[in-house]
């Protein structure tokens, strides 16, 4: 067997430090865009977990408007049997 040269071991070792100064760097950026990516939704998701949202404001917003119909209402009623009573009281005093 022929002993090795040191030019071919100067030459190898460019070679190892030229592709771990390329690929170090790439291997990075890769498991960092990795992680990004990992965290992000797909766009399915995203679109039904709104849609669910606006359901339930819908839903939320359809209650609020019955409360305030009903709140209404009572005025309403409070207020005519207030005249009632004050026109009952007005004819007594006459």
């Amino acid at each position: 067997m022929s002993t090795p040269d040191p030019e071919e071991l100067g030459l190898l070792a460019k070679v190892i430090a030229a592709g771990v100064a390329v690929i170090a760097p790439a291997w990075g950026a890769w498991a960092w865009l990795d992680k990004r990516f990992d965290k992000k939704a797909d766009k399915h998701t995203v679109t039904s977990q709104l849609q669910a949202i606006n359901n339930e404001l819908t839903h939320q917003r359809s209650t609020q408007a019955k409360l305030f119909d009903q709140i209404r209402d009572s005025d309403q009623r409070a207020q005519d049997r207030h005249e009632r009573l004050m026109e009952k009281l007005a004819e007594r005093r006459s």
